[in-house]
């Protein structure tokens, strides 16, 4: 898929020069830092940036209004149709539409079909007003030809189709039809009535050009894909359903320009078997609600050759708004190339990867919570501006890997991660020049509450890490904000209070950890040379606390762990 994408190395060598001049104690910004105009884009794209390097979709005014008199009445009788109009014709118990036009469909067939056949230029819009198809031998509902096709949900209509659990097919060679409602042109489904979709056969709902759900209540049932546009889905409102034994919604298209999904509006709810939704393309949030239960959900997993994520883009994954709740036995959101999350609100639960791209992930708003996984974030690049993040995780929090350039770039938002593998780990380097980063790291002493190749240089923000003793790391000589690393040769109860205050009697921090500890790491804009700090261990707070940090009241001293003075931009202290 071709995005104007930076190529990775051009990136990797930016990234690869502010790490050398790191290591040679300098750093390569000024007082307002960033990292550099030129991979911006990858960390800062909106979904209207996206939007306007896709085709756009079909949706026209015209597509929404018609005049009463024009309209065809096709009534089904149970095993036979009755038409009061032009542009239909009908074979027994089948009817097919030839020409552009409104056609409004009611009754029922007990094993029937309604085929649009019309020319390539024809709109043509179906009102259904409580029509009920079955047709045990194919797609009860086949659009073959026209410009598109609009299927109007009347106002408080209920309308059902269903297929059989085997296909005549009408064209062989590509076998198709494959789904019970079926369409090789562009359509839209609207209106405020119902519409549920009975797959046996393979498909609940395959479009092979373009799909728009405006609005109506959708419900979707299919042993295969749940919902396939083929060079896009769309969803501007309305509920859609979906249980699926495939994809619960998919868009496969066929070139760079297509293959994308977009929701701006409506609610949506998928239990699939593989993943909840698949962008061949680009997945973007604009607004609405996901709702998205994959592979059985986190508490299952699937082989080397299943995919069950909850949403899963091939180019780019774009959040800005809405609501997104998964439960996955893979990955929760996962891009073959970038995710941005810009806004919304995120709630992940999975047996894999919380949130992972192959190249970069950029998070700037918003709040991300996940509750369950493997390893949180995981992508070569990481960028952190904004927004709040909460990490639980049996492996690794912040994960910076997968490449020969891996970086972790914190300038502002919250970030609270805990984390039984390394609840911060850079492949490469870390940079910190604002926000705030809490860690509850691990007690084992394989892993680390913060763990780096390269380098982390420290400009800015508030930097709290707890964890266990043997890989502890911290911030390095590169940095121009003060750090304090202190090792205990013990390690401390889960749930013992640690405070640090000053020798004026200012509280720096009061922190509760929920794992045995026998580190800590810390940095603030507070922390100043020279300045006399003294480390308690135990004692009692009050206060408001959220993730384990005490905010407000007051702190009761427990046992002194150490006094010391500021004396280095990273000072080291030992407790025996």
């Amino acid at each position: 898929m071709n995005r104007n994408l930076m190529p990775v190395s051009a990136v990797c060598v930016f990234i690869l020069s502010i790490c050398a001049a790191c290591d040679n104690g300098t750093m390569p910004y000024n007082d307002n830092p960033t990292p550099g105009d030129s991979i911006l884009g990858y960390f800062e794209e909106t979904v209207a940036e996206a939007l306007a390097e896709n085709t756009g979709d079909h949706e026209e005014e015209i597509d929404y209004s018609w005049t009463e008199w024009d309209v065809v009445n096709i009534t089904l009788n149970g095993n036979s149709i009755a038409v009061d109009g032009p542009g239909v014709r009908v074979d027994g118990s089948v009817a097919t539409i030839d020409s552009a036009g409104t056609y409004r469909v009611g009754g029922t067939l007990a094993d029937g079909r309604l085929i649009v056949d019309a020319p390539d230029t024809a709109i043509v819009r179906l009102i259904l007003g409580g029509a009920g198809i079955n047709y045990t031998t194919s797609s009860p509902v086949s659009i073959y030809g026209a410009r598109k096709a609009i299927i109007v949900l009347e106002h408080l209509s209920e309308n059902h189709l269903s297929d059989g659990a085997t296909y005549v097919f009408d064209y062989p060679d590509e076998k198709e039809p494959n789904a019970a409602l079926f369409s090789r042109s562009d359509l839209t489904i609207c209106g405020d009535g119902s519409l549920a979709v009975e797959g046996r056969y393979k498909g609940g709902v395959a479009v092979k050009a373009g799909l728009i759900v405006r609005s109506g209540s959708i419900t979707v049932n299919a042993p295969g894909n749940g919902i396939k546009g083929g060079d896009y889905v769309v969803v501007k409102g309305g509920e859609t359903g979906v249980t699926a034994g495939g994809d619960g919604i998919k868009s496969d298209g066929a070139d760079e320009d297509n293959g994308y999904f977009y929701v701006e509006g409506g609610a949506i709810d998928i239990v699939s078997a593989e993943d909840g939704i698949q962008a061949e393309s680009d997945a973007l949030v604009a607004g609405g609600s996901i709702g998205v239960i994959s592979g059985g959900g986190s508490g299952f997993t699937v082989g080397e050759d299943e995919s069950a994520k909850g949403i899963k883009a091939g180019v780019r994954l774009i959040i800005d708004g809405g609501s997104v709740s998964i439960d996955s036995a893979e990955d929760g959101l996962r891009s073959g190339e970038r995710l941005v999350i810009n806004g919304g609100g995120q709630l992940i639960a999975c047996s894999d990867d919380g949130i992972q791209s192959d190249f970069t992930i950029g998070m700037n708003g918003g709040t991300t919570d996940i509750t369950k996984c493997t390893e949180g974030v995981e992508s070569p690049l990481i960028s952190i501006s904004g927004g709040e993040i909460r990490i639980e995780s049996s492996d690794d929090g912040l994960n910076a890997a997968k490449s020969d350039a891996n970086y972790l770039y914190i300038s502002g938002g919250y970030v609270y991660v805990n984390a039984y593998g390394d609840a911060i780990d850079a492949n490469g380097s870390i940079l910190m020049t604002g926000g705030m980063v809490v860690v509850n790291g691990p007690s084992l002493e394989g892993d680390a509450a913060i763990d780096y190749d390269d380098m982390f240089g420290i400009t800015g923000g508030f930097l709290l890490a707890v964890g266990s003793p043997g890989m502890a790391q911290g911030p390095d000589k590169s940095s121009t904000q003060y750090s304090v690393i202190v090792r205990l040769s013990m390690p401390v109860p889960a749930g013992t209070l640690i405070n640090m205050r000053t020798s004026g009697g200012e509280d720096l921090f009061t922190f509760s950890p929920t794992k045995s500890y026998a580190s800590t790491v810390f940095s603030s804009p507070d922390l100043e040379k020279g300045a006399v700090c003294t480390l308690y261990y135990g004692g009692n707070a009050t206060g408001d606390e959220i993730d384990g940090l005490y905010e407000g009241g007051a702190y009761t001293p427990g046992t002194v762990a150490a006094t010391f003075a500021i004396s280095e931009i990273v000072t080291i202290i030992t407790v025996n």
